[in-house]
């Protein structure tokens, strides 16, 4: 969110008004890592899901690729791991 700020007057006085903008576009970042190609799938899929929202910028990425901009930025991070025995791969 980013402030702004606004003058009014209240009882004859100049007083100032803060308040949120929204941002135009909340991001979501979906982060995977996939040996064989079938957690990229469902992470592909999620994103997919994800874009049908309003407002709404979603960007898949490998891990090994990770565009660390737009995760900075993004307000929802969602990580795709395949699992070893009950633990993640990475």
């Amino acid at each position: 969110m980013k402030y702004g700020a606004t003058q009014g007057y209240s009882s004859g006085r100049v007083v100032e008004i803060m308040y949120f903008k929204e941002e135009s576009f909340i991001k979501i970042a979906v982060v995977y890592f996939s040996k064989t190609g079938n957690t990229k799938k469902v992470a592909e899929l999620i994103a997919e899901g994800a874009k049908i929202i309003e407002k709404v910028e979603v960007k898949c990425m490998s891990i090994e690729e990770a565009d660390n901009e737009f995760l900075m930025k993004a307000k929802t991070v969602i990580f795709a791991s395949p699992t070893i025995l009950d633990t993640f791969s990475w």
